[in-house]
């Protein structure tokens, strides 16, 4: 073969190498290079050798590693690209889907205003998202460099929006937890601008917009809400979607548009079938819509009517088509009270009067009084004559009828009146008559209470020095402190004005019952508020107001039944508070006053409202009492269930403490407990369980209820409250007050459970006792574990009843054998107490008495 070709170079860098080592040769043969020299020379050319090698490697090393770098720097920008074009694609998909919504007919729940949503900002690119490019060049192209830093800044901005937003929610939150509605919806719409798609503060703006009477605004948030949860997010279930359509039914109410609110309500009910407060507020709403529908048709009406003349002498049949069914007397009586509002609307004062009325208190000398003064009093007394005349007769028209009371506020008599009242033309008292009677409609009350300054003058009569004043203003109270929204400024204004507080407690020692009974029923009611508890507490600790608990004690021995009634329901109110409960828990006199309202086995017959008081605020259901005793199990029933349940439910309160549940016993309320388990209403019998299952809690209750029987009478009364089959069938209402009645009757049942079973068990393992004994208390513990309640009572206590009963089984004979056997068999149902039994040989001994 032949020799393989060599380069040119090569022969060269041999002949260079033989040249160099030649010229070595030379060297040490002539001296000039010594042997040290050329170790030398040959380590400096391994050291050039081993650099040459190692720089080749970090060269090798960086190169490797800068485009290392390189590739993880694209990766990281095609992350940030992709997730900036995440939420582009996903905008884009939300517009795609709510221009296709535009094209149908716009019948979705969520669509109530006429705004132009298709250019809304929610669909179009933020900056970051503009003339996005959707790919990167490769790593070692100069222009990634430049698109690097751009997708860097473009995915801090959307990083710092998202971190804005949350921030700026955070802090509307802590503004709205502080009451601060206003800084807080200034805080969520300055979230929303960084970022309009965070669902939450959409929603959370609605309901800081509802807090400061911003309807129209909450309205639109509410829109967002929805159109976030179906086109962006894509979850129509989102939870927010729900609370959405409760806001917005609220914002509707506000402006009045009821049909639509009774439309978000029943979106609402249908999202959640199971919420209460929905279904509540959308039964509200349904009644709401009916009386503005019916106000429309009476304005409607007497319009109508006064277009063809004389609303009080024109021929019926002369008249147009009515928009509402309703009769021409009734009609008559629209246009009287028309006309008697008319009357009612005070008159613009001078500005002369004004001032000479601002200055009279200037003036230190009496002054003559003119001709023309003695004129302008006597045309006062004439005008204040006619105002009450006109409140008189209004008074009795709007008792008679629900139209009546509608129209009112339809023809502006309720403004009238409520400016009367602040000008102070004529009789206070006919005006606040009025206003009472007026206010039997629950949306009049709303509307007297929306006007500050009115409810403040209310209150203001209390302090007047003619007791009819002060009669008529605690009636309109009291019949308005019913309405939630009432009762909430009612209690706020009493908590910051407190001497109309004083003048409200004051009045529960006035010889009147009326004004009595009227007083301590609208406290009663304001009680349920926070705010009046507090007040109630401190003038208490502070004696200022009088003692205000030892009033409301006295008003329970009442010789009145309504009285104490509304008594026993302030009682129980003021429990609420921790501090007013314990106070009144120990207080000897006011666990004693409860029982004694209690009904006995001798009550005296019940009190009727004296007479002429229904027009105060004392008539109705609640104050017709029964003419005689009815006999219940052959026990009297002389008080009416309302005045009854009352009290139960104070007592019961009161006994949150265990101060209280110890002087029950002492003073004989059990007795009278257990006798009122049998009473016909399931009402008061679910609640005297309910008080029986605390009063039971100490030693001594527990053996008066086992003395006199309670378990046996709680029993009977699961049995009237029917099976749960039977509950499920019921009405709702009815189908709740069964479920409480038998929840406090199992909890009764339960607490005497515990009691009963280890008294039966120590008789049971007493070998001394007699056959008979033996036998009845093995009998009590089969009937305590028979229900499924007792048995949970039996293996929730410390009572270990198995083994006496497998000892009585055993050992005893007859009666008392069987009976253990059967108390045995009964509690064999529970795994754990069957394992016992069957440990300590319990089984045979079942079967010889127990058929399988």
């Amino acid at each position: 073969m032949p020799p393989p070709s060599i380069s040119e170079d090569e022969v060269e860098d041999f002949l260079a190498r033989v040249d160099g080592i030649s010229k070595t040769l030379d060297g040490l043969n002539d001296g000039t290079i010594s042997v040290e020299d050329l170790d030398r020379m040959e380590r400096q050319k391994e050291l050039l050798a081993a650099r040459q090698e190692r720089e080749a490697k970090e060269a090798e090393e960086s190169s490797a590693k800068r485009k290392e770098e390189l590739e993880s720097r694209r990766d990281a920008a095609k992350v940030k690209v992709d997730e900036i074009m995440e939420r582009k694609i996903k905008k884009d998909k939300a517009r795609e889907r709510f221009v296709d919504y535009e094209k149908t007919d716009k019948k979705s729940s969520f669509i109530t205003t006429s705004t132009d949503y298709t250019g809304w900002d929610l669909w179009c690119p933020s900056d970051e998202e503009d003339d996005l490019i959707k790919t990167l060049p490769p790593s070692t192209d100069p222009a990634f460099k430049a698109m690097e830093k751009d997708m860097d800044d473009r995915h801090e901005r959307m990083k710092q929006k998202i971190k804005t937003a949350t921030k700026l929610r955070e802090a509307g939150n802590k503004s709205y937890r502080a009451g601060q509605y206003m800084e807080a919806y200034k805080n969520y719409e300055a979230g929303l601008d960084a970022d309009k798609r965070v669902i939450e503060l959409q929603a959370n703006a609605a309901m800081a917009a509802l807090k400061v009477k911003m309807p129209v605004q909450a309205i639109e948030h509410c829109d967002q809400v929805f159109r976030l949860a179906d086109f962006f997010l894509e979850r129509p279930k989102h939870p927010l979607v729900f609370k959405a359509y409760l806001r917005r039914a609220e914002a509707h109410k506000m402006l009045k548009h009821y049909e639509y609110c009774v439309r978000d309500l029943e979106e609402a009910v249908k999202f959640d079938p199971a919420d209460k407060e929905a279904k509540k507020l959308l039964e509200a709403a349904k009644k709401d819509l009916a009386e503005h529908m019916r106000m429309q048709g009476l304005v409607a009406n007497t319009s109508a009517l006064q277009t063809v003349g004389n609303t009080e002498a024109q021929d019926p049949s002369q008249l147009p088509a009515a928009p509402v069914d309703i009769s021409s007397a009734s009609l008559q009586a629209l246009g009287r009270i028309e006309k008697l509002v008319k009357v009612i609307i005070p008159e613009e004062a001078s500005s002369e009067a004004e001032t000479a009325a601002g200055n009279k208190e200037n003036v230190d000398t009496e002054v003559e009084p003119t001709e023309a003064t003695k004129s302008s009093k006597a045309d006062a007394s004439t005008r204040a004559t006619a105002i009450a005349g006109a409140c008189g007769e209004l008074k009795e028209l709007l008792e008679t009828e629900e139209d009546h009371r509608i129209y009112l506020r339809g023809c502006g008599g309720m403004d009238a009146m409520m400016k009367q009242l602040l000008a102070n033309e004529g009789s206070t008292a006919m005006v606040l008559r009025a206003l009472g009677s007026a206010c039997r409609n629950d949306r009049n009350q709303v509307h007297l209470y929306q006007d500050k300054v009115v409810v403040v003058r209310v209150m203001k009569a209390m302090e007047h020095t003619e007791l009819e004043v002060r009669q008529a203003a605690a009636a309109l109270m009291h019949t308005c402190s019913s309405c939630e929204a009432a009762r909430k400024v009612m209690a706020t204004e009493l908590r910051s004005r407190r001497q109309l507080l004083r003048a409200m407690i004051a009045a529960l020692t006035v010889d009147d019952a009326a004004l009595q009974a009227n007083t301590v029923g609208m406290l009663s009611n304001c009680a349920l508020e926070g705010a009046l508890r507090i007040a109630l507490r401190e003038e208490a600790e502070k004696g200022e107001g009088g003692d205000v608990l030892s009033k409301v004690l006295g008003l329970l021995k009442s010789p009145l039944d309504f009285v104490q009634e509304r008594a026993a329901t302030l009682f129980g109110n003021l429990c609420a508070d921790k501090q007013l409960l314990e106070g009144l828990a120990k207080e000897e006199s006011a666990v004693a006053a409860l029982v004694e309202a209690l009904p006995g086995a001798a009550d005296p017959l019940a009190t009727k409202a004296p007479a002429g008081m229904a027009g105060m605020g004392l008539g109705g259901k609640a104050s017709e009492k029964k003419a005689g005793a009815k006999k219940q199990g052959g026990r009297a029933e002389a008080k009416d269930s309302a005045h009854v349940a009352a009290v139960l439910a104070a007592l019961a309160n009161c006994m949150l403490n265990p101060a209280a549940q110890a002087k029950v016993a002492s003073k004989g309320g059990v007795r009278r407990l257990i006798n009122l388990l049998e009473h016909e209403s399931l009402l008061v019998a679910g609640r005297a369980a309910a008080a029986l299952a605390r009063a039971s809690k100490p030693a001594e209750g527990m053996r008066e209820t086992l003395k006199r029987g309670g378990v046996g009478a709680l029993v009977e009364l699961l049995h009237r409250t029917g099976r749960i089959s039977d509950i499920v069938k019921s009405d709702e209402e009815e189908a709740e007050m069964r479920s409480a009645v038998m929840d406090s009757a199992v909890r009764a049942v339960a607490g005497c459970t515990a009691a009963s079973a280890e008294a039966a068990t120590q008789v049971v393992g007493d070998a001394s006792a007699s056959e008979g004994a033996v036998g009845n208390a093995a009998l009590s513990i089969a009937d305590t574990v028979k229900h499924d309640a007792g048995l949970a009572a039996l293996l929730e206590s410390d009572v270990e009843p198995v083994p006496p009963l497998i000892q009585a089984a055993h050992k005893r004979t007859g009666a008392a054998q069987k009976n253990a056997a059967i108390a045995l068999a009964r509690m064999a149902r529970h795994p754990a107490l069957l394992d016992q039994i069957r440990k300590l040989n319990g089984i045979e001994i079942i079967y010889a008495y127990v058929k399988p």
